[in-house]
């Protein structure tokens, strides 16, 4: 059932995307992955499994489409605005990452040092 669901919604989105633009291109949604993982790994998903939610999501497609669309409205930005956004979100996808690895990295810093000063005090 949910891949007959994701069929009809991807067909929807194609019905609209095509209408939007005007005609169909096979590679008319080529590039944007990037900001599809972004989104999720914003709003809260962890993308070394887990759980996340719509609402997290949602939030991030929405800050994706405030970046994208603030970068596009700055004056002198409008011929590279497509290319600075992507390589912001990457940097937002990257700083997202490093945030979520964190807590994890700092746990077995903090459990390798009090292991090592509970050997060196019985020694």
């Amino acid at each position: 059932m949910v891949y007959v669901l994701a069929g009809i919604v991807a067909a929807l989105a194609a019905i609209i995307y095509t209408s939007r633009l005007g005609q169909a291109k096979a590679d008319a949604g080529t590039g944007y992955e990037l900001f599809a993982i972004t989104a999720v790994v914003l709003g809260g998903t962890s993308i070394f499994g887990g759980i996340g939610s719509v609402h997290g999501t949602l939030l991030g497609v929405a800050a994706i489409a405030v970046l994208t669309n603030g970068l596009s409205r700055i004056p002198g930005m409008t011929s590279n605005a497509r290319e600075v956004a992507g390589i912001m979100t990457a940097a937002l996808l990257v700083a997202a990452l490093a945030a979520s690895a964190m807590p994890k990295m700092l746990a077995s810093v903090r459990q390798r040092l009090q292991s090592s000063r509970q050997s060196a005090s019985t020694v």
